[in-house]
């Protein structure tokens, strides 16, 4: 007989293994603190960028606004919290923030932003949710909602795992479900051929998320948005770099690569490069006391 908990447990596997599968990701501490600044800068050097990022945060307080968060009371923990644009947005609302990342670079950023801003309910911390333990860090329980967007390792059935450790009420994970990239998608199809994947399609992941989730009692909330950015980008060999690991090209001949920068040049306006990245992206929303109060009948 499939049972309620045979299901669950299967979601949770298929989740898994569609995780072990995925290429390792190019984002590094190490990566991040030196190409910050080349794309990530201040609003008034990357109104685009601030612009989108504006809009996504608007989204994401209306979504989280359906469950009254955040509160005057509540305690949030931001992780990935890169430069700081949600987590002043919390700190706008909430009694307490703690914004953690492995980049230092990006918390230093984040810590300046919101001393201009004038908010001092900020705590930061370095942190790598890979390596977090939650129990050591004083962090169980800590807080009253646990919120991460768009940070891959968070995605990891593991990392979810931790976040609800770290959560006394809600979990929320803001997701890129699928992504494209101009010109990076074209140029490395010519190389390496038309099949050639850069999409990163979690939509199949998410469902299964979702499914395991609601199993277990949590009974989450689920929206979906695209989103889009363009800007420039004056480093070439970063650029091309990315495209690779994103394609899971690990071989890539001299001639190869002297064809690829060809191809980006070629794509230049004026001596600029405009990159455009698109986002199919969600957000899943979920209650921890609801998956303690209800557990999993068979």
């Amino acid at each position: 007989m499939l049972t309620e908990e045979k299901i669950k447990e299967t979601c949770i596997a298929i989740y898994k293994a569609k995780n072990s599968e995925r290429k390792q990701s190019p984002d590094t501490p190490e990566r991040w603190n030196r190409i910050l600044g080349k794309f990530i800068r201040e609003p008034e050097e990357n109104t685009v960028f601030t612009a989108m990022m504006q809009e996504r945060i608007r989204k994401t307080a209306a979504f989280l606004g359906e469950v009254d968060f955040p509160g005057p009371e509540d305690e949030i923990l931001d992780l990935g919290c890169g430069i700081g644009f949600y987590t002043t947005e919390f700190a706008a609302h909430a009694k307490k923030v703690t914004a953690a990342d492995f980049s230092q670079n990006m918390l230093d950023r984040a810590r300046d932003r919101n001393r201009r801003v004038g908010f001092e309910n900020v705590d930061y911390e370095l942190c790598d949710i890979k390596t977090l333990n939650p129990e050591e860090r004083g962090w169980s329980r800590k807080f009253d909602l646990v919120f991460s967007a768009m940070t891959p390792d968070c995605y990891q059935y593991e990392s979810i795992r931790k976040m609800e450790t770290m959560s006394r009420k809600y979990c929320c994970l803001q997701i890129a479900l699928s992504t494209t990239y101009d010109p990076g998608t074209d140029i490395i199809r010519q190389v390496f051929g038309s099949k050639t994947v850069l999409s990163r399609d979690r939509r199949k992941e998410f469902q299964l998320l979702n499914g395991f989730l609601s199993l277990e009692g949590s009974f989450p909330s689920v929206r979906y948005y695209r989103d889009s950015c363009s800007f420039p980008d004056d480093d070439e060999e970063e650029y091309l770099a990315r495209m690779l690991v994103r394609a899971n090209i690990r071989e890539c001949t001299d001639e190869q690569m002297q064809r690829l920068r060809e191809l980006l040049r070629q794509k230049k306006e004026d001596g600029v490069l405009q990159i455009r990245t698109d986002w199919l992206a969600g957000w899943i929303l979920w209650d921890v006391r609801e998956k303690e109060c209800c557990p999993v009948s068979g």
